[in-house]
């Protein structure tokens, strides 16, 4: 898979390793190059799951953090939302 840009990175407690991408996904509500996908990968760097799969406010990438709970905070520009 071919990632394009990742403007958001995050790691969490156990390691997990977060990517908010630019992938330009062709089945989500968003076409074309703003679809972004949040993808999860273990500490050993295997693929976990992709969160949050067709939801609409996966437009265009911002950023993702993890708060100190493990709550996962991403923000997409293209819908103009906060998603935990």
């Amino acid at each position: 898979m071919n990632f394009g840009e990742a403007p958001g990175l995050a790691l969490n407690s156990q390691g997990h390793v977060f990517v908010f991408t630019h992938s330009n996904s062709a089945t989500g509500p968003a076409y074309g190059a703003a679809a972004a996908q949040l993808l999860e990968f273990n500490a050993d760097g295997k693929y976990v799951r992709e969160i949050g799969k067709g939801l609409y406010a996966w437009s265009e990438a911002h950023t993702v953090r993890i708060d100190k709970d493990d709550n996962i905070w991403a923000i997409d520009k293209g819908s103009a939302m906060v998603v935990r």
